[in-house]
């Protein structure tokens, strides 16, 4: 008898150092362990489960551990999309600037350019002007007369 069992360790430990059976028997060793841990798990043997907590912990550790990088490379993906689009933005902004800044210049270009002519033909821009609504009566016999809401207390004259 102990013969036979130095042979089955014998073909045992020379299938693990077999390359191409290796895998074959890694395979099928797993799922007869996985199967018989369910089995014994459902029988609430407290070693079984403390391995099955055990294995559940290794698991749920690496599979945090190998999801870091992917989860780093998301992250960097959103903040490069919101860098370029936080440079578009610049972009936009930058020329919207350079509008208002020529459209500036131009409004202070026609200004002075405004005030020289007024100057050239003597005309005083700073008047007290009086602002007044024109009312007029078209069914009147004085058709060509104009109506002012602003009078003598005004300071209105002819």
């Amino acid at each position: 008898m102990a013969l036979g069992r130095d042979e089955f360790v014998t073909a045992l430990r020379s299938a693990f150092f077999k390359k191409k059976d290796k895998q074959k028997f890694s395979l099928i060793t797993l799922i007869f362990l996985s199967i018989l841990i369910i089995i014994l798990s459902n029988l609430n043997f407290k070693s079984i489960q403390d391995i099955r907590i055990g294995i559940n912990e290794v698991i749920y550790r690496s599979s945090y551990f190998v999801s870091i990088p992917e989860n780093k490379l998301g992250e960097l993906k959103i903040k490069l999309s919101e860098h370029l689009t936080l440079y578009d933005d610049y972009k936009s902004i930058k020329k919207e600037l350079e509008d208002l800044k020529q459209n500036k210049l131009s409004a202070d270009y026609l200004k002075l350019e405004n005030e020289k002519l007024r100057s050239l033909i003597n005309e005083n821009v700073s008047s007290n002007e009086i602002l007044a609504k024109v009312i007029t009566d078209k069914d009147s016999p004085f058709l060509k007369s104009v109506i002012l809401n602003r009078g003598s207390k005004d300071n209105v004259k002819l």
